[in-house]
Formats: structure tokens, sequence, C-alpha cells
């Protein structure tokens, strides 16, 4: 079947950002990615870089949304049965599955820890919206979990907003530990996770806090 204008100019499109992540993952910077060089790897002219991005400042913020994307999926997968169960068990499949996504996209990761507070405005901008999307979606699971199953009240935007960060600073750190450092610090942050749902519902039920 043969393809349409637009179709073969967003599979052209996807190239360069396939491309340009495969660059990231390989050690590469925004600030250090080259036009010619994305185009090159994506198998087309450097002239039709343009005709899908303005310049490489664009390909960054559309590179940091696909990281950011990529990251909400893997925590969309994991924290309705974390929050559903609410154990040890279940906080730690969760962050099993964290340490996975640091084995397979650390390129992604240290990209979004490098440009969250980086220079670039746009790129900031990108990665705080990114992050109030995750913790709006875990605040609305943890809302919908203690509806559903009539649990205790629980401070459901705190909670979230802290479990993000919580989370994200342990990736942070963890993409440069050794195996051994990084299995140590897994244990601690599920120990974290677990106080920082005890301690929202306890701050919940105790107005006077």
């Amino acid at each position: 079947m043969r393809l349409t204008r637009a179709q073969q100019k967003e599979q052209t499109r996807r190239r360069l950002i396939e491309a340009a992540l495969a660059m990231i993952g390989a050690g590469q910077t925004l600030d250090g990615l080259s036009l010619r060089e994305v185009a090159k790897q994506a198998g087309i002219a450097p002239t039709s870089f343009y005709s899908h991005f303005s310049d490489t400042n664009a390909l960054g913020v559309v590179l940091i949304d696909e990281a950011c994307l990529t990251l909400r999926q893997l925590m969309r997968q994991g924290r309705r049965e974390m929050i559903a169960e609410d154990n040890n068990f279940a906080i730690r499949q969760s962050v099993l599955r964290f340490i996975n996504y640091l084995d397979v996209n650390a390129g992604l990761l240290r990209l979004i820890v490098r440009e969250r507070f980086g220079t670039n405005e746009e790129f900031r901008r990108t990665i705080q919206r990114e992050l109030r999307f995750i913790v709006d979606e875990l605040a609305e699971d943890i809302e919908r979990v203690v509806v559903e199953q009539k649990r205790l009240p629980i401070d459901t935007r705190l909670v979230a907003e802290t479990a993000t960060l919580v989370l994200f600073d342990f990736g942070a750190g963890a993409l440069d530990m050794s195996r051994t450092d990084r299995e140590i610090a897994a244990e601690r942050l599920v120990r974290k996770l677990t106080l920082i749902f005890l301690g929202g519902r306890a701050l919940a039920s105790n107005k006077s806090l």
C-alpha cells in the first residue's frame, strides 16, 4: 500500500526523533546534537530537517516530551497496584519496575535530569509540565482507590507530589550507582514510599497537624 504524502512526512519525522533519541541514549547532550548528524543517523538529507522542525531547539522539546512520556507510561503501569495493595511487596514491585526503566532508558532519564534545571527555559517548562502530569495522574488514582475501597482519607495531592519527587530523586542518583549500591538505595526507597503513604493518612486524619 502506497503511503500518502502526509504519512511519508510523519514517517520521516519519526525517523528523525528516533535517531535523536538513539544519540541521546548513547550519551549525546541536547546542546551537542548536530542537525547534520541527526539527519545522517535518520538516513535523510540535512535540508529535509527543516520540513519537520524549525531548529534543534524544537527537536529538543519533542525529545523531552518523548522521554517524559516513556517515564509516565512506566509509572502508570506500576502505580495502581502499588496504591491498591499499599504494602511493602506492592511498593517494592513498583520500585523494581522503575529500576528496569533505568536499565533500558538511562539515557532518556539522564536527559530529563540534566535539562530539568538546565539553562534552556523552554526545556525546563516542558519538564515541569510533565512532572505535574505525573503528580495529577497519581493523585487521581489514589483518590479513586480511597473512594472505591472505602479507605481512610489520605492527603492525595501531598502524597502524590512527595512520592513523585522521591522517586525522581532516586532515579537521578541511581544513574551513576553500581548495581550493589542501587539495590541498597532501592530498599531505602521502598521504606520512604511506605512512610509517605502512612504519613499521608496520618496527616489527613489529624486536622491539627
